[in-house]
């Protein structure tokens, strides 16, 4: 489905997107697929129009808060969201972190 079949980290359309180990995955309300992205530190989302984007994390490993593109998550393994949009993430800093992203559709 996406992906070049190369571990790495690429954002933009689908076949030519990479990810490094993506674990856990969710289809939110307007079918986008979120995926942890584990290896790249990263969560990202899979548009209907088949665009692979960043929406959280920096790609570097750690714990940081803030904006989330900008954030440090530790090998997020799982990814779901709550009533309110927000993103549930489940990584290896033995934390479940909420991030809130704005809503870009």
């Amino acid at each position: 489905m996406t992906g070049d079949g190369t571990k790495g980290y690429k954002d933009g359309p689908l076949k030519s997107a990479r990810f490094n180990k993506p674990y856990g995955l969710v289809v939110d309300p307007s079918d986008n697929i979120i995926v942890a992205d584990t290896h790249n530190h990263r969560i990202r989302k899979i548009t209907p129009a088949g665009m692979v984007t960043t929406i959280a994390g920096d790609g570097n490993v750690g714990y940081l808060d803030g904006i989330p593109t900008e954030s440090k998550l530790n090998c997020p393994r799982a990814v779901t969201f709550n009533a309110n949009g927000d993103y549930l993430i489940a990584e290896d800093n033995h934390r479940i972190r909420r991030i809130s992203v704005p809503d870009s559709d």
